[in-house]
């Protein structure tokens, strides 16, 4: 039989380069952590927000056809944009105070 031509030596593949833990490595390592418990905080920092920016993105996606059509009637983007907030205010709060109004009546009528 044959040898093989070419013998590996494994132990060295295995073994940690000196330079890994060199200065400019080790702050490497320790930039990423800080990093990664930045971002951290940052998600914890946003997540009661989640559902109203959730909740203003779907109103803005809805409402941007009527935006457009309000700034070709009105030509002042000023008023358009008071009209659409007007708008939108009456689509949210009606809606919240007939629910409102129902939660409390329930909740009356429980007791």
């Amino acid at each position: 039989m044959c040898a093989p031509k070419h013998h590996k030596d494994h132990t060295a593949q295995n073994a940690v380069p000196d330079d890994w833990i060199s200065g400019s490595h080790v702050q490497a390592l320790v930039l990423t952590g800080l990093t990664l418990f930045g971002i951290y905080l940052c998600y914890r920092l946003a997540a009661p927000f989640v559902s109203a920016i959730t909740w203003a993105l779907a109103l803005a996606v809805l409402f941007t056809p009527v935006q457009r059509w309000l700034e070709r009637r009105v030509l002042r983007p000023g008023v358009a944009a008071m009209v659409a907030v007007l708008a939108i205010a009456l689509v949210v709060a009606v809606p919240a105070t007939f629910v409102a109004q129902r939660l409390l009546a329930q909740a009356a009528h429980d007791d």
